[in-house]
């Protein structure tokens, strides 16, 4: 396993690096002038790590080595590439520069094309999910839109805005939220999936863990579906999906929702979090499964610094080489920092999302879909030059 460590923040490189070498002093990191490119390489034997740290101490990197693992520093890409002139010289530095190339190439992709059962979904802009919760026990909009004729309404509503993606979730997953059976979830989503079916070709997805669920609405005319757990809650979920032939959305998440608030604790946070990550598409792979989004859970058994670490380090998780969904609307750990209820927490989730627009978000799900839109839309051009 590869990560790219985020090391424009000078504090979360000195954490990463005196984690693995305590001894390392801030101003000999500071000294290197944050470079852009630091790696962090995972499961190599003490004879592999000598050769590879020989290489880069000839080639003036800065490097830091601990057991089986490697934290290697560059300036530029380029840099990156001229290790593959070296890779003849051996076999270790040959299989390490093809490990590096293929995250580079992962890294820096840009654009998917996702199929659908309804056509094609290009992810190539800000792409915006509104959620549709018919729940009566959702922490923001609960009981709101139970009624499937009003469910369906807002659906389209939220399409007129420019909604992408429709995302029904008829089970509340906020923190403490109690498991709801299967049958009520169905009879919750069923009329309104088929509704908006019929009305509108907008792709829609089903947020569920329940693999009987997900076959159930994939049927009904569902596109992708959005699991919390990342395919681990429901044994059965991975083959629902791998036979549809359809993406899934796996989020990292630490317990369930009624614990994942009780406590929750991280010895490396980004670590454990993109190797959940990366582990889940690697088993989605297996299972058939090459149509992956991925989603740091934000929210999902975190502490409250932790969501905002999440989404200044957003771009990390583009190593995984998949779509980065990001789903701040309305949380806690905004309300927190406000001093706002839910309904009231729209500026802060549209900082959010413009910071994660510039930190490497492809989707935000949320509730203010017009709104929302304009700031990624905003944040896009700030960048590009161009909307």
């Amino acid at each position: 396993m590869i990560r790219l460590l985020r090391s424009s923040l000078l504090h979360d490189l000195v954490e990463e690096v005196r984690e693995l070498v305590p001894t390392v002093l801030e101003e000999d990191i500071r000294e290197l002038g944050n470079p852009a490119l630091t790696f962090k390489f995972f499961r190599f034997s003490a004879a592999e790590l000598g050769e590879i740290v020989g290489w880069a101490e000839q080639e003036k990197l800065a490097c830091w080595r601990g057991k089986e693992v490697l934290i290697l520093s560059f300036y530029h890409w380029k840099q990156v590439r001229s290790l593959e002139e070296f890779a003849g010289r051996s076999a270790v530095l040959k299989k390490f520069a093809a490990e590096l190339a293929d995250f580079r190439q992962r890294f820096l992709t840009r654009e998917w094309e996702l199929t659908l059962p309804s056509g094609k979904l290009v992810v190539n802009r800000p792409l915006i999910m509104g959620i549709l919760n018919v729940t009566p026990d959702s922490f923001s909009d609960g009981g709101k839109y139970l009624a499937a004729e009003r469910a369906v309404e807002h659906a389209l509503e939220m399409v007129a805005e420019g909604a992408d993606i429709i995302d029904i979730g008829a089970e509340s997953t906020r923190p403490g939220a109690e498991p709801v059976p299967l049958e009520e979830e169905w009879q919750r989503i069923q009329p309104v999936l088929r509704n908006i079916r019929r009305q509108s070709n907008i792709p829609i997805s089903v947020d569920t863990y329940k693999a009987e669920i997900a076959r159930r609405a994939l049927q009904e005319g569902a596109d992708l579906v959005n699991d919390i757990s990342g395919l681990t809650f429901d044994p059965a979920m991975a083959s629902v999906v791998a036979r549809a032939g359809v993406p899934v959305i796996l989020m990292h998440i630490k317990g369930t929702p009624k614990n994942m608030q009780k406590n929750p604790d991280y010895r490396n946070l980004m670590e454990e979090v993109y190797e959940f990550l990366w582990r889940q598409v690697e088993f989605a792979r297996q299972q058939g499964i090459e149509q992956t989004i991925v989603d740091p859970g934000i929210g999902f058994g975190k502490r409250w610094e932790d969501n905002f670490e999440l989404i200044r380090r957003l771009e990390e998780f583009r190593g995984l080489g998949c779509p980065v969904l990001l789903g701040p609307s309305r949380k806690s750990f905004l309300g927190n920092l406000l001093d706002r209820p839910p309904q009231e927490r729209l500026a802060g989730t549209l900082a959010a999302c413009a910071v994660g627009e510039i930190f490497g978000a492809d989707i935000f799900r949320v509730h203010d879909v017009r709104q929302v839109r304009e700031a990624v839309l905003v944040a896009r051009a700030v960048q590009l030059k161009k909307a």
